[in-house]
C-alpha cells in the first residue's frame, strides 16, 4: 500500500477516527473510536498486502537472476535475516539492478552461501565490479627518473650463451606496457640484470617478477 511505513495525520472526530495524507489531506481510512481500554484493533488486509509485497519481491528476484537461483538466494535471506526479510528482498533487488553486468557464476555462488544477506550481497557486487573497472582503466606510466639506456642489455644471456637481441627486448618491454605491467615494463633492464648476476632459474625469476609487480600495486 502507498501508506505502508508512512507519516500520517490523525483526527478524532466525533466518534470517527481519521487517517489523512499530511500533503493532501485526503482522508485515508476512518475508523470508529474503541473506548475499551487495552484492545486493539487492527485491519488485517494490511498483513495480506505485505505477503502480496514479499511474494512480488521474489517473483522480481527471480526474474532478474533465473528461477531456481533466486529461490536459493530468497531462502538464504529469509534464513539469516527473518525479522526484516521484506527490507532485504527490496535491497537485493535494487542491488541487482545497479550492478549490470552480473556475472552469473558470482550469483550462482552466492546464493549457496550460508548467511547471505543484502549488506554482504552489496559487499561482493561493489568488489566484483571494482576488479572490472581495474581491468579496463590502463596502469598511469611512472614518470622515468632518467632515460632508458639500453645498449647495455644487448647481449645479455645466460651461461649457454644466447643473447638477447635488442629488438626482442625492447618488443618484450612494449608487451608488458600492453599488458598495463607498465613497473614492471619500466624495471626490466634492471630486473633482468640482477636476474643474470645472481644466476636466477626460469622458476625464480617469474616469482620475484610477480612479487615486483604486486609490490608496484600495493604502492
Amino acid at each position: 500500500m502507498a501508506w505502508q511505513q508512512a507519516r500520517v495525520g490523525v483526527l478524532e472526530s466525533g466518534s470517527q477516527l481519521h487517517i489523512s495524507d499530511l500533503d493532501t489531506g485526503e482522508v485515508i481510512a476512518s475508523h470508529a473510536l474503541c473506548f475499551d481500554m487495552g484492545k486493539v484493533i487492527k485491519n488485517t488486509h494490511h498483513y495480506r498486502d505485505h505477503a502480496q509485497r514479499v511474494s512480488k519481491l521474489e517473483a522480481d528476484i527471480r526474474a532478474l537472476i533465473g528461477s531456481e537461483v533466486g529461490h536459493r538466494l530468497c531462502q538464504q535471506f529469509k534464513r539469516s535475516e527473518a525479522k526484516i526479510y521484506k527490507d532485504q528482498l527490496v535491497a537485493a533487488r535494487d542491488l541487482r539492478k545497479r550492478h549490470e553486468p552480473v556475472d552469473p557464476a558470482l550469483i550462482t555462488m552466492l546464493a549457496e552461501r550460508p548467511g547471505m544477506t543484502a549488506t554482504r550481497l552489496q559487499s561482493y557486487l561493489e568488489a566484483a565490479q571494482a576488479a572490472v573497472l581495474r581491468e579496463r582503466q590502463p596502469e598511469p606510466l611512472p614518470e622515468p627518473k632518467q632515460a632508458l639506456d639500453l645498449s647495455v642489455y644487448q647481449r645479455l644471456g645466460r651461461s649457454s650463451g644466447q643473447g638477447v637481441p635488442m629488438s626482442q627486448l625492447e618488443q618484450t618491454v612494449a608487451r608488458y606496457r600492453s599488458l598495463r605491467l607498465s613497473a614492471a615494463a619500466y624495471e626490466l633492464t634492471n630486473l633482468l640484470a640482477e636476474a643474470e648476476a645472481n644466476e636466477m632459474s626460469y622458476l625464480s625469476f617469474a616469482d620475484w617478477l610477480a612479487e615486483h609487480v604486486l609490490a608496484g600495486r600495493s604502492q
